[in-house]
């Protein structure tokens, strides 16, 4: 599983397939740009920081595509395929546009 952290992280371009628990974790600002996640057992994209700038993946199959986890950050032009939960614990703010094929639940607000 990727863990990115670095401030100076700008494109990535990787593919993660089959991750358990997340394809890419998120503990840094930074930016997460153009990457394809599939399979995750858990979480496609696990931000665990605010401020971190999210855009342009495409996440497929898997449990959650995005989530939360109630932190703020730019979040935009992703598409989420066949997730049970397109993007999870939500702030209550957020505006970002992304797409969604075959997810049963587009979106999931949490106590933020």
């Amino acid at each position: 599983m990727p863990t990115f952290g670095d401030e100076d992280v700008r494109r990535l371009d990787i593919s993660v397939n089959n991750a358990t628990a997340y394809g890419i974790y998120v503990h840094a600002p930074g930016s997460v740009t153009s990457n394809n996640v599939s399979n995750s057992s858990n979480y496609g994209i696990y931000l665990n920081v605010a401020g971190a700038s999210i855009k342009t993946n495409t996440i497929t199959q898997g449990p959650v595509g995005i989530e939360f986890n109630c932190f703020s950050g730019t979040v935009s032009g992703n598409t989420i395929k066949g997730a049970a939960t397109g993007i999870d614990k939500v702030p209550a703010a957020f505006t970002g546009v992304n797409t969604f094929y075959n997810v049963a639940t587009v979106r999931k607000g949490g106590a933020c």
